[in-house]
């Protein structure tokens, strides 16, 4: 067959693997989470068009990630190599998983509509990963989705992942309300540090944490001596 008959019938099969929809938990009138599966996932996984990490994320975060050297390659080439990477590691949850995971948003819902019904988002996609870039047992967050690592879901209880999915909610909420999110800062003793420039080795060598990419926030922290 040729390579481009090849790309034809992959590109048409694709397209029609797209129509179909994610798994869909209506919570009320207003909130729905979506459990996407693997070809819905690896589309989501690559974007974010709210904090930007991929026009962000440095080399050596990639190169730790995927564990290769990518010195000799362009800045667009390794970021294409690096969202290959991330879109085939999702998969798609089990029908267990799937259970799992829908209890454990219901809980989270009832837990955040009983202290304050704005905090739970009107929408959550939910994002299931072999977790080989950043390790067993990490979850994280982009734009409206949470990442939640295989090993989690096989090993964990249903009050495990509702602690974590918890602590991820909130990143989700905040990353939409920034100026809650500031006064929320404010609360621990965080302050935003306007203009902010890193020195540009540092820049080069950063690790961000996908949950919170925004690094200019400081805490005024008092020596032995008391300055």
């Amino acid at each position: 067959m040729r390579p481009f008959a090849f790309l034809l019938i992959l590109a048409l099969s694709a397209g029609c693997l797209r129509a179909q929809s994610p798994t869909v938990l209506q919570l009320d009138d207003r909130h729905t989470v979506l459990l996407l599966d693997s070809l819905q996932a690896s589309e989501a996984v690559v974007q974010d068009t709210v904090d930007h990490f991929f026009d962000r994320i440095g080399r050596v975060d990639m190169e730790i990630q995927l564990h290769r050297d990518l010195s000799g390659l362009e800045r667009e080439e390794s970021l294409e190599l690096y969202r290959a990477f991330l879109a085939q590691d999702v998969r798609s949850f089990s029908e267990k998983e799937a259970k799992l995971a829908a209890g454990t948003m219901q809980q989270a819902f009832a837990l955040c509509n009983a202290l304050n019904p704005e905090i739970f988002p009107d929408r959550i996609r939910l994002i299931k990963t072999a977790g080989k870039y950043y390790g067993p047992g990490v979850y994280y967050t982009r734009e409206d989705y949470i990442v939640i690592p295989e090993d989690a879901l096989a090993a964990d209880g249903q009050e495990s992942l509702l602690t974590v999915m918890l602590h991820e909610i909130f990143h989700v909420f905040s990353r939409y309300r920034p100026e809650m999110r500031r006064e929320l800062y404010a609360l621990i003793g965080f302050e935003p540090l306007e203009g902010l420039q890193l020195p540009k080795p540092v820049q080069e060598r950063l690790l961000l944490n996908p949950d919170g990419i925004d690094l200019a926030w400081g805490m005024r922290i008092a020596d032995g001596a008391g300055e």
